[in-house]
């Protein structure tokens, strides 16, 4: 399976959060997990939800392989 996500996402903000991602926009972010995704479904209960946590931009890193 294949994902790609069109989402800028400000790392000053989200930066060490949990945030759910629906039709390429963030939908509500927070510390706990349980309660990014039972807010999300609440709020968009027929969307496609995608969850993933934000690293804190200290521990961004990047890494390019050829």
């Amino acid at each position: 399976m294949k994902v790609e996500f069109k989402v800028k996402i400000d790392y000053d903000k989200y930066g060490g959060k949990y945030i759910a991602i629906a039709d390429d926009a963030i939908i509500t972010s927070g510390k706990n997990v349980r309660d990014v995704w039972e807010e999300a479904k609440r709020r968009h209960p027929n969307k496609k939800i995608s969850l993933m946590k934000v690293p804190e931009p200290e521990m961004l890193v990047l890494m390019i392989c050829k």
